[in-house]
C-alpha cells in the first residue's frame, strides 16, 4: 500500500511500481492528482479532501476469459466489493456511478 497526499496520478505511479516489479494486488492512494486521466484519456479533476483516488496492480488473468474480458470486468467488480465492504463497516449506502465511482 502506497499512501500519497499528492501525485500526477496514481496509474501513472501504479505502472512505474509494475514494471519495477511491483506484486499483484499492491494498491496506489491519493488524496489529489494534478493529471489524473479518466476513461478514453479524459481529463479527471482530482481535488484534495473531497475523493479518494487509488489504483491497483493486478497480474494474470481470471479463469476461462480472453485478458480483454476479464479486465473488463475489474473495475466494476473492484467498486461492487468496497462498496459492500463500505456498507457493512460504516452502515451506510453507497452508490455506484459507472462503472467504478462510488457516491456516498
Amino acid at each position: 500500500l502506497y499512501l500519497h497526499h499528492s501525485l500526477s496520478s496514481t496509474n501513472s505511479e501504479a505502472m512505474v511500481l509494475a514494471q519495477s516489479g511491483a506484486e499483484d494486488g499492491t494498491v496506489v492512494v491519493a488524496e489529489s492528482q494534478s493529471a489524473g486521466r479518466g476513461r478514453q484519456t479524459r481529463t479527471w479533476f482530482s481535488p484534495p479532501g473531497l475523493n479518494l483516488y487509488c489504483s491497483i496492480i493486478v497480474r494474470g488473468v481470471g479463469r476461462g476469459l480472453s485478458l480483454a474480458d476479464w479486465l473488463s470486468w475489474v473495475p466494476l467488480t473492484t467498486a461492487l466489493a468496497v462498496a459492500e465492504a463500505v456498507q457493512e463497516v460504516a452502515a451506510t449506502s453507497v452508490a455506484l456511478k459507472w462503472p467504478n465511482d462510488l457516491l456516498l
